[in-house]
């Protein structure tokens, strides 16, 4: 597969398909571990430089979703007040039914709001 001579210097390495790769005043197995060398560096540099995107990403993810946290247990607080609100004017009788909704001081109203 390699073959090099004292004579000139010159190695060679034959590829699948015979296409032949030669060199002389170089050794083709130390390019190739120079080049093997290059890329490693080149993919570690990379995988470096994505762990720390990643990481600023995480943590702008993380405030996005305290924010949206936040709003959502605010709409639950009001559905929650609201559903407690129509359960306790549901509960009384048709006639008092129109002064609880229109009322804000009304007993179903106090008793919707507490928590």
């Amino acid at each position: 597969m390699a073959e090099a001579t004292d004579a000139g210097k010159e190695a060679s390495v034959e590829l699948p398909g015979g296409t032949k790769l030669s060199a002389k005043g170089y050794n083709v197995v130390s390019l190739a571990l120079f080049g093997g060398t290059l890329a490693l560096c080149g993919v570690l540099y990379l995988l470096w430089e994505h762990k720390q995107d990643s990481a600023a990403n995480q943590r702008h993810l993380a405030a996005a979703m305290d924010k949206t946290n936040a709003e959502v247990t605010a709409a639950f607080k009001e559905v929650s007040t609201s559903q407690r609100l129509f359960a306790c004017i549901i509960a009384q009788p048709q006639d008092v039914r129109l002064t609880e909704f229109s009322n804000e001081n009304s007993f179903c109203g106090r008793m919707s709001k507490l928590r």
